[in-house]
């Protein structure tokens, strides 16, 4: 009984790890719901099953309850989707995904297959009142250089280029969804639109403005609970500006010192890694341990010193006691 609740709470665990990131954006939440909605309702059906068959025990009859809440919510959170089309257009905006997923899950069921029509009029009406053609390119200031120091021949390599040739459309959100998927579906689809700002700058702004939203609020609460240390009785007075810029640098830092030593990891696992690992932190700890002698020495050196000094002073003193008595 234990290792079926344990697998029926196991999955909260994990949507729950997969979606508390700082790189995981709107386009999660719909996804995760479905799953945690489909793990609740194969647990229900599972306890009602062992109730069935085991009218004798109460346990399964607490499991059937239990599971029933926990799907009944599940289901309020889901219905909650339809509030806003962002949902669906964060899943749909995602280029190595697009509406993909929704067949894959949706088509093969009854019940779901006509939300389809209904999910894909939300998005084209949430584009077109909020997005469409209301938003132009951004100017830049573009400094044109050759790309090798010596190269002066532009006219051959313009005349050499392939240049390629973009269907021209009334409407590139359908241009956008008409195509197949572009990339891996685990591409970051913020730079895929972050390099399009100036070729489709509604489109790209729609994007933006929906994969900009994070799926749960735990980096928004790290950052509160990182700002606390950062505000503390002898600075309570910072401007708002800097405590901004503050925090927006301990996260970059922080992202670059993670990569730095995932980068250095490389090839290191088992053992192997273990080692390494253990010889950063004793070669570590011997730094240490060096600069502490270093500065042990220095200070006895520093206490010596000022011994010699005292003792001089003493002997200048006892030489001008001994000129007053004479």
């Amino acid at each position: 009984m234990l290792e079926k609740i344990h697998s029926v709470l196991f999955s909260y665990y994990e949507a729950t790890l997969c979606n508390e990131g700082k790189h995981d954006h709107l386009g999660n939440w719909f996804v995760t719901l479905d799953f945690i909605f489909s793990k609740t309702w194969d647990a229900l059906c599972e306890f009602r099953d062992l109730k069935r068959q085991n009218p004798r025990c109460s346990e399964y009859a607490w499991l059937e309850a239990a599971a029933n809440s926990a799907w009944l919510k599940c289901e309020e959170y889901y219905k909650h989707a339809d509030e806003s089309a962002a949902y669906y257009a964060a899943e749909v905006l995602q280029p190595g995904r697009k509406w993909n997923w929704f067949h894959q899950e949706w088509l093969g069921n009854d019940e779901k297959r006509p939300w389809i029509d209904t999910v894909q009029k939300a998005v084209q009406q949430l584009w077109e009142e909020e997005y469409k053609g209301k938003f132009g390119a951004p100017e830049l200031t573009l400094v044109s250089r050759p790309r090798h120091p010596n190269d002066e021949f532009g006219a051959f390599s313009e005349h050499r280029r392939i240049r390629t040739v973009t269907p021209i459309s009334s409407d590139s959100y359908q241009s956008y969804v008409g195509c197949d998927p572009e990339g891996q579906p685990t591409d970051d689809p913020l730079n895929y639109w972050n390099s399009r700002i100036r070729s489709q700058p509604d489109l790209a702004r729609f994007a933006l403005d929906m994969l900009a939203l994070p799926v749960s609020s735990a980096e928004c609460e790290r950052i509160f609970s990182s700002a606390k240390l950062l505000i503390t009785a002898s600075r309570n007075r910072l401007h708002p500006n800097t405590i901004e810029a503050n925090e927006c640098l301990r996260a970059w830092f922080r992202d670059e010192e993670v990569e730095r030593r995932q980068g250095g990891q490389d090839g290191l696992s088992g053992e192997g890694g273990r080692e390494a690992k253990d010889d950063d932190w004793e070669s570590g700890n011997e730094s240490d341990e060096e600069s502490d002698d270093e500065s042990d020495e220095g200070n006895d050196e520093e206490n010596n010193e000022e011994s010699d000094e005292e003792s001089d002073n003493n002997e200048g003193n006892d030489g001008d006691i001994e000129l007053e008595d004479a």
